[in-house]
């Protein structure tokens, strides 16, 4: 028993000063503290700080709990905007309205320029324009052909040689007001008893026989002999 007791009593022991040599190396290696002064002059320039390269992401981090106290999402009726509570250290409060950026969701300033210069500009042009007005992408990416394609498919926005082609296929399809095809005609005809006239008669051919002035002497008797008489 008291060797087992005595085992863990060094365990334990041995555990305490690694921590205690490892607490003296990082305070070796950690920076120090700014004075006074230094700190103030920081606190007016926070921009810069934020920014220095020197400033990672863990001491952002670290700068933000230290000057904000919580914030607070707040609903919107506009579900492309997000309004945003910050409540600071000092009691202060600030409130925020941004856009949410997200998978497919395009902002609104480039869906703009998509629906107005679609119909008569190609896709890497469209691109080319957003680009030009530093607008992103919903992932915060740069615009190309193919991200400009996507908004046109989900939006029902055509491309220049899709609004030409459906152009000229309406038009084809149209016929004046006052053109009625012969298939109409003809329907139309049997429908309302009304056809076109008739061409005239040919001599003769109402008896269905020759003119007996188109044949020759020896057979005229016999056309004059065979046509029917008439009370």
């Amino acid at each position: 028993m008291a060797r087992t007791l005595e085992t863990r009593w060094e365990t334990k022991l041995a555990a305490l000063a690694e921590a205690e040599a490892a607490l003296a190396t990082a305070r070796a290696v950690k920076p120090p503290v700014p004075d006074h002064e230094a700190l103030r002059a920081l606190a007016a320039d926070l921009p810069r700080l934020w920014d220095a390269p020197t400033t990672s992401p863990r001491d952002r981090k670290r700068l933000l709990r230290t000057l904000i106290a919580d914030v607070t999402l707040l609903l919107e009726q506009d579900s492309d905007a997000v309004r945003i509570g910050v409540r600071w250290h000092t009691g202060a409060t600030d409130e925020l309205v941004v856009e949410r950026r997200g998978p497919g969701r395009t902002p609104p300033q480039a869906l703009a320029i998509v629906r107005q210069y679609g119909a008569t500009h190609s896709n890497v042009e469209i691109a080319q324009m957003l680009n030009d007005a530093g607008l992103r992408t919903g992932k915060n990416l740069g615009f190309t052909p193919r991200h400009v394609a996507a908004v046109r498919g989900i939006y029902k926005i055509f491309t220049p040689r899709t609004v030409a082609v459906g152009m000229a296929r309406s038009g084809s399809s149209r016929q004046p007001n006052n053109s009625v095809s012969p298939l109409t005609q003809s329907t139309t005809g049997c429908a309302t008893g009304r056809f076109p006239p008739a061409p005239a008669p040919v001599a003769g051919a109402s008896l269905g026989r020759p003119d007996s002035g188109d044949l020759p002497a020896e057979g005229r008797g016999l056309v004059a002999a065979q046509a029917p008489t008439v009370r």
